[in-house]
């Protein structure tokens, strides 16, 4: 609790600080704020009214800092899977932006952000900052256009636009807080300063917001922190380790159980007879030599119980399970998995759904559009929408069994109940028939040659091309995003 009490006393010097500054009453207000949360974040894992503290007791840290998540990260093997499992599920297969329903229309809009796609690779930059973002409270996109990086980013062309480049947290400090409560970004950073070092170059740069799109998940009371995916997890993490090394250990000993040597005490025993039967024993635990001469000495294996860490480790795997929203099938990858229900398949599939509409598309993609538009490097446009690959996850032999039950709805109604294109579409995703098309065909071998004017042979006006945005929808439909991490 001292230091609980040191951290308060910190606070209040600030406070007071700040009563007898011009400091502007929001900033007072956020300083109280920091308060109320440093007393709050004390409270976990204090039991008996203070007397016992779980957290110190059981070697649980307290304070995480991005850091410590990035660590966790690269080397706590089923951390990996929490922080990627959404991201992967949510942007798999890309999107397509499209502001006019027809798919033979593409309008400016569609054709600037598809050739910026194209060059910048702009839905694979959204995946990785959405993987960055749940390696701490928040990750961001560095726009790299025209002007000192320090200056606002103002009205330039498409190809003005040279990169796109994700920075986590870790590598982030921000600058400058805008503390007019009637200003639409109060709250939020005016600079971020990059200081990302480890890579081919270090990079020290001081970025005006402008050229930021801020990305934070799991929002809350904060419009600028999120929640990172391994807090609410970490101490159940810690306790897997535990229970895993622990295992090892136990495993790598009892592997090796030791001897028990014991000397008869009749035996005049010699300082080079003590030598001599310490090499013996030290060539047959360290080397290969499996036997062992000896005189007046009996040796005993030593025994132990064998411990079963399955249990435990399974309970903890529910445990996250439950705390992350994963089914098993997803966090693990294993053949209970795969036996997993239909319903926590679909469940699953709905909050990957629920995911793109809710997050990645009005905090990533509509953000990024707004702020490209915002500066003239893509077209204005009333509305458009996201398309998203379809969330599958039936194979081909479970699309037929559907299929097939439908076609039996029919006979057994003795009429059409659902027509023959609506199976194709709803139970086995694929497009309509007609006359002049066969099953399986790729959206490049679609698009029709107009007739030779010069052939005698020719006859019937040309007939139009596919256009590039019905063959990208095509795809789209085709590419099922599949609901699991893979």
């Amino acid at each position: 609790m001292a230091v609980a009490q040191s951290r308060r006393k910190t606070l209040l010097d600030t406070m007071n600080a700040a009563r007898e500054s011009a400091l502007t009453p929001e900033l007072r207000s956020a300083i109280s704020t920091l308060m109320a949360r440093s007393d709050f974040a004390e409270l976990a894992g204090m039991t008996f009214a203070g007397r016992r503290n779980l957290y110190k007791n059981l070697g649980y840290k307290r304070t995480l800092k991005p850091a410590d998540y990035r660590e966790r990260y690269k080397r706590g093997g089923i951390a990996k899977r929490i922080v990627e499992a959404f991201p992967r599920s949510t942007w798999r297969g890309g999107g397509e932006l499209v502001e006019d329903e027809d798919p033979d229309t593409e309008t400016k809009f569609e054709v600037a952000f598809d050739e910026m796609n194209t060059r910048l690779k702009i839905w694979s930059i959204f995946e990785r900052t959405d993987i960055l973002a749940g390696l701490g409270q928040y990750a961001i996109i560095f726009i790299g256009g025209p002007g000192e990086v320090n200056t606002p980013l103002k009205k330039c062309k498409p190809e003005d636009i040279k990169y796109l480049t994700p920075f986590s947290e870790r590598d982030i400090t921000l600058e400058g807080v805008v503390e007019k409560a009637t200003d639409e970004r109060f709250g939020m950073p005016e600079f971020y300063n990059l200081s990302r070092v480890g890579s081919l170059s270090s990079v020290g740069l001081r970025v005006h917001h402008s050229r930021i799109i801020h990305v934070a998940d799991g929002l809350l009371d904060d419009p600028l922190f999120g929640t990172p995916r391994l807090e609410a997890v970490w101490n159940y993490l810690d306790d897997l380790d535990k229970v895993v090394g622990g295992g090892a250990e136990a495993f790598w000993k009892r592997a090796d159980r030791g001897m028990h040597v014991q000397i008869d005490p009749l035996l005049q025993v010699t300082e080079p007879m003590r030598e001599e039967l310490r090499n013996e024993i030290a060539d047959y635990t360290d080397q290969l030599k499996r036997n062992l001469t000896t005189q007046g000495v009996s040796l005993t294996p030593m025994g132990s119980d064998v411990a079963n860490i399955s249990p435990a480790a399974a309970t903890l795997i529910d445990l996250i399970s439950a705390t992350t929203g994963y089914p098993q099938r997803i966090l693990m990858g294993s053949e209970r998995g795969q036996l997993a229900s239909s319903s926590d398949q679909s469940n699953y599939d709905d909050r990957v759904q629920d995911r793109r509409t809710e997050f990645a598309h009005p905090t990533v993609v509509d953000s990024y559009v707004k702020r490209m538009q915002g500066i003239g490097a893509l077209p204005e446009c009333d509305q458009y929408e996201t398309r998203w690959p379809e969330v599958d996850e039936l194979d081909e032999e479970q699309k037929m069994a559907l299929a097939y039950k439908a076609a039996q709805t029919n006979q057994a109604q003795g009429e059409t109940v659902i027509t023959s294109d609506e199976i194709r579409d709803w139970f086995l995703g694929r497009e309509p028939l007609t006359a002049d098309q066969i099953d399986d065909l790729d959206p490049e071998d679609d698009a029709i040659i107009p007739p030779d004017p010069e052939d005698p042979d020719a006859d019937g006006p040309p007939i139009k091309l596919m256009t590039a945005k019905r063959q990208r929808l095509m795809k789209l439909k085709k590419r099922k995003s599949k609901g699991g991490y893979w």
